[in-house]
């Protein structure tokens, strides 16, 4: 190993994902790629997340919440926001609109429900 694969390694090892530099750690789409990051949006509060309902167009969402950290799905799409606290908000578009979202929590547990469908008519 010379002194530049020393220096990569090391570099890659001493990065660390936090809020700062958000990263799709649990994401089970695999072809995310850092590059796809949005933003972090750890002001935006999980009261902002509270005036959500199901049924919402994406366009919507993103004017109450502003844009995702990080695009996310196999199937269904997910936008993820990492808070500040670590704890991500899963927004997920079944048939593009709002279906549910819900909080993981920083240690990878589950949170709770922040809404769900159906859409009432």
């Amino acid at each position: 190993m010379n002194l530049r694969t020393s220096f990569l390694v090391f570099v890659i090892a001493s990065h660390s994902v936090s809020a700062d530099s958000p990263s799709p750690p649990h994401c089970s789409d695999q072809s995310i790629e850092s590059s796809e990051l949005k933003r972090n949006v750890s002001n935006t509060s999980l009261k902002d997340f509270e005036r959500l309902q199901a049924g919402m167009e994406r366009e919507s969402v993103i004017a109450v919440v502003g844009n995702p950290t990080y695009l996310c799905g196999s199937g269904i799409a997910y936008d993820v926001y990492v808070l500040g606290d670590g704890r991500e908000i899963w927004i997920a578009y079944p048939s593009g609109t709002t279906g549910w979202a819900s909080v993981k929590n920083a240690d990878g547990t589950k949170g709770p429900v922040i809404f769900s469908g159906p859409v009432e008519d």
